[in-house]
């Protein structure tokens, strides 16, 4: 049998693992080692470019019996024009969706070109489903699956999940080219050891999972590896990727939720990783957990950087529309301890979201110059369907018509504002870091400089402006600023998702 993996890795600049595919990979290959599995990793600047007429002969000539598609609803119309593509040249076997998108709308299966969706983590009944394949027997009653039957749509029990991960082998890295991606990504290495988050923010897709968790399962939802399990996996990983290794990404969503045992697991690290190999590692936060014990692990585990979520410096968008439940004064103490212990720092952060004004965005970028975090990823605010978010703009009738299914968190905004145009949060995202620095306290001449920036720019049709332009000025101003030993915002090079903080003199050609 052989089972082809489709990965549309678009819509970015960079070259992503799929933790889906990996672990889906590995638990196949261990139950089922006859079947032959392989990958079409879809990214038009590394992998197979996302032409229809290339994935199709891709898909062709490997012969398939099953294929798996896996997406978020972002890239959910490519994978169902990949599925449709597909049908029309003839494909006999099922094509199945994976992924968020799936399992958060499943009612999109009846009018896409999908056989079926699998529903929730589909290690087990992906094993299910292949061997009733190999055996010829019916497939539609596969539990973990919504499948289309003549009858309509036919929705089964839920699957099998595996609530000790230790059970799991380790992902099947080799599916992705790993070696060659490490390269391609200056030797971060993305790497996953839990399932699942506590925590219900209005505008994530995991208060979704959980209660469907809760709903066919039993056990913890929040589920994690052993620390031995851990740390054997990342020498597992050194010892098949030596050097090629510069830095470990932890993907989860909330690694360090269990303090106690999250402190023991990195000065294990400390000792097996860090100190032996000089490993460090990027880890994601929430500020409420950061304390200084924790802050101290993580520093002298070898943290090169703790990702924070932010979001919004407006507190009543944080915690009562957001439903962060995080304070300014938590915020402020995570970054400042982080830095006091010598970490790296990133927040993730927020426009448009409901209820944004140019007051609360004034107020963000306050709190963001009180904070001083070395990176700032900023993001548009787009709902998620099926999130409590979601059903908010859609009561408050805040989406613009015609456009509530699907967004792009990076090209603009879906809904609408009483206090702001398009225009306003199209610019604020593209010149935010020169707000920073035209807001900037107790520097007025930094303000001046950027405040004569921005007007410069003001009325230009955001959609014709060549953002190389953007780049340069802004190196240029850099430039400035360091010569005058001034700390500032800039832009991070040549992205505009990114801007990082400069506090010491630099060379002026960096």
């Amino acid at each position: 049998m052989n089972l082809i993996f489709i990965f549309p890795d678009i819509g970015s600049n960079n070259i992503n693992f799929s933790p889906a595919i990996i672990n889906l990979s590995a638990y196949v290959k261990k139950s089922l080692p006859e079947i032959n599995i392989s990958l079409i990793h879809i990214n038009n600047k590394f992998g197979v470019p996302f032409d229809l007429d290339i994935i199709s002969k891709c898909v062709f000539d490997k012969k398939p019996d099953l294929v798996g598609i896996t997406c978020t609803t972002y890239s959910y119309k490519i994978s169902n024009d990949i599925a449709t593509r597909l049908k029309n040249d003839g494909a006999f076997y099922p094509i199945v969706l994976g992924g968020s998108h799936a399992t958060i709308k499943p009612d999109d299966l009846a009018e896409s070109s999908f056989d079926a969706f699998a529903i929730g983590e589909s290690e087990c009944s992906l094993v299910d489903l292949c061997r009733r394949i190999m055996k010829n027997e019916d497939i539609t009653s596969t539990p973990g699956f919504d499948f289309k039957s003549n009858l309509g749509i036919k929705r089964n029990p839920p699957a099998k999940i595996v609530n000790n991960l230790d059970e799991m082998p380790y992902p099947d890295y080799n599916i992705m080219d790993t070696g060659k991606m490490l390269g391609i990504r200056d030797g971060w290495m993305s790497v996953g050891f839990s399932r699942g988050c506590p925590y219900d923010c209005s505008f994530c897709i995991n208060d979704i999972l959980h209660k469907q968790f809760k709903q066919e399962q039993s056990g913890s939802y929040f589920r994690h590896r052993s620390s031995q399990n851990i740390i054997l996996e990342l020498n597992f990983l050194i010892n098949t990727y030596g050097k090629k290794i510069k830095i470990f990404k932890f993907e989860d969503d909330l690694l360090m939720l269990n303090t106690d045992w999250f402190i023991k697991l990195m000065d294990m690290y400390r000792r097996k990783i860090y100190e032996p190999y000089g490993i460090p590692y990027v880890i994601n936060a929430r500020a409420n957990l950061m304390n200084e014990d924790i802050i101290r692990t993580l520093s002298d585990s070898g943290c090169y950087e703790v990702q924070i979520g932010y979001e919004t410096g407006d507190n009543n968008l944080r915690n009562k529309i957001l439903n962060k439940r995080i304070s300014d004064d938590q915020l402020l103490s995570a970054f400042s301890l982080s830095r006091q212990h010598g970490l790296r720092t990133l927040a993730y952060t927020m426009l448009g979201i409901p209820g944004e004004t140019h007051n609360s965005i004034r107020t963000t970028i306050d709190l963001l110059n009180h904070m001083k975090p070395t990176l700032i990823r900023l993001t548009i605010f787009d709902p998620f369907f099926g999130t409590y978010m979601h059903e908010y703009c859609k009561k408050k009738n805040l989406f613009k018509k015609n456009n509530i299914e699907y967004g792009d968190p990076y090209s603009g905004t879906r809904l609408i504002f009483s206090d702001l145009t398009d225009e306003d949060i199209s610019f604020y995202h593209l010149f935010f870091g020169w707000y920073l620095n035209a807001w900037a306290e107790d520097n007025s001449s930094l303000n001046t400089v950027y405040q004569t920036a921005i007007q410069k720019f003001k009325g230009i049709d955001l959609l014709s402006i060549n953002r190389q332009i953007i780049f340069d000025y802004d190196k240029e101003l850099s430039r400035n600023m360091l010569k005058l030993g001034m700390p500032h915002f800039r832009y991070f090079p040549n992205n505009m998702l990114y801007f990082e903080y400069i506090n010491i003199t630099q060379n002026t050609n960096d």
